[in-house]
């Protein structure tokens, strides 16, 4: 692809990472309210607590690559993951009186009250109303509390960035209307790795991001040091967004919908792979090219590529390591149903070399930007009034092309896997 085609294509790829973004104004709405909610906990009673409660964001939101939900999903908001850490040690509390605590204490805000769902398995929810773009958020808050010293250091042992671990929490599982349990989990560290992959480009391209930021958005903020670190995306940021909504448009009404590749795994890969390249375009074709190698291990055969990013065991199970925990295994339901997750996730890598790579070799662009749009476009089954227009080629933040010589080198969501780390140290 010539050079300024490749600058025309990339730029096309961010702005549509700008538009499934989520609005500067909706996301410092969200900052408030979440700081609010953290204060108003802050300021309740618990048992044996040492000093007070911390709240901070997780997930998606705090690691740039959050996107706007679908009209039709089931809620029609951004998710926002908060961490809400009570001060009580571990040992001296339970799982069960740690969710009760949180949740009175939210039912004790007349506004919070009315705003809260129903008890989730792990979380609180907080239900938002939509804001000026049509769209709310639900603010989903993880009762929690520092894991053990005991669980750490087994964390510790098992992982290839030890100095993450020490931010390791223990969170609760409802398994039923009377019994609660422990999981380990360690969103902060997965973000503080995430962040050591993503921070030389940022670095290099963070004054131009803010201040094209700060341009486009001057009745929210009043000075270009006011926009913040969280509203400037890099490629990799852009990239992961692109493709997770990729994701959610091809399954949609598919027969491997159930299936999808999950976010973790896609923010988990890509950021693995990303080899600082300085454009959308450059980061999604390294992405792709790298996956497609490894889809031979669903034939059984090795992969075409050295690496251990994805792993088949010889019983047919797959691995993939948490980063910051390498005993926690996000394909671990991958062997199920016949290996339908990992035969959806690399036909799913396919798609995205074809629709998103090998479409930028047709010699018109007008054509690349029409096909492109297509698969970015949510499927309705109504009239044509309906239909939403095509995604506009809006003013991206546009990176510049970055060379690095020497680049730098959450939870636990399998329950029963859990415990058995628990009972596996308890006998130590």
């Amino acid at each position: 692809m010539p050079h300024d085609k490749l600058k025309r294509y990339s730029d096309f790829l961010g702005s549509l990472a700008n538009d499934l973004d989520i609005p500067p104004s909706t996301y410092r709405r969200a900052v408030k309210s979440y700081k609010a909610v953290g204060e108003w906990l802050d300021g309740g009673e618990y048992e044996d607590s040492l000093n007070g409660v911390s709240i901070h964001a997780q997930g998606s939101f705090e690691l740039g690559t959050v996107i706007k939900p679908l009209k039709g999903s089931k809620k029609a908001g951004y998710d926002i993951d908060l961490v809400c850490q009570l001060s009580i040690p571990k040992d001296n509390t339970t799982p069960g009186y740690i969710k009760s605590a949180i949740g009175q204490r939210l039912e004790e805000h007349d506004t919070y009250k009315r705003i809260l769902d129903d008890e989730g398995k792990r979380c609180w929810t907080l239900e938002y109303a939509e804001d000026n773009d049509g769209m709310g958020f639900h603010l989903d808050v993880l009762p929690s509390v520092q894991e053990s010293d005991r669980v750490i250091e087994h964390l510790r042992a098992h992982t290839r960035h030890p100095g993450l671990v020490d931010t390791a929490i223990a969170i609760t599982n409802k398994d039923s209307d009377t019994a609660y349990s422990w999981s380990t989990s360690n969103p902060r560290g997965y973000s503080e790795w995430f962040k050591s992959i993503n921070s030389p480009v940022f670095h290099s391209m963070a004054s131009l991001g803010r201040k094209q930021l700060f341009e486009n958005n001057r009745l929210l903020f009043a000075s270009v040091e006011e926009v913040p670190d969280q509203l400037i995306r890099t490629p990799l940021q852009q990239a992961i967004q692109i493709m997770k909504r990729h994701r959610d448009i091809r399954f949609s009404g598919h027969d491997s919908e159930d299936f999808k590749p999950i976010s973790m795994i896609i923010t988990t890969l890509a950021a693995r792979l990303y080899e600082n390249e300085g454009d959308v375009f450059s980061t999604l074709r390294n992405i792709a090219e790298k996956l497609r190698l490894y889809s031979t291990l669903v034939e059984g055969r090795a992969p075409m590529i050295d690496g251990d990013l994805i792993q088949r065991n010889p019983d047919g199970t797959w691995y993939i390591a948490n980063p910051v925990n390498n005993q926690e295994n996000f394909a671990d339901r991958w062997h199920e149903n016949g290996g339908a997750r990992a035969e959806a996730f690399f036909e799913w890598a396919s798609w995205v070399s074809t629709d998103l790579i090998e479409i930028a070799k047709n010699p018109d662009f007008d054509t690349i930007v029409d096909n492109v749009q297509e698969h970015f476009e949510e499927r309705h089954d109504h009239h044509d009034d309906d239909i939403p227009a095509k995604i506009p080629a809006a003013p991206a933040i546009i990176m510049p092309h970055i060379e690095i010589e020497e680049p730098n080198k959450p939870w636990c969501n399998t329950d029963a896997l859990c415990r058995n780390w628990h009972n596996i140290i308890s006998k130590k």
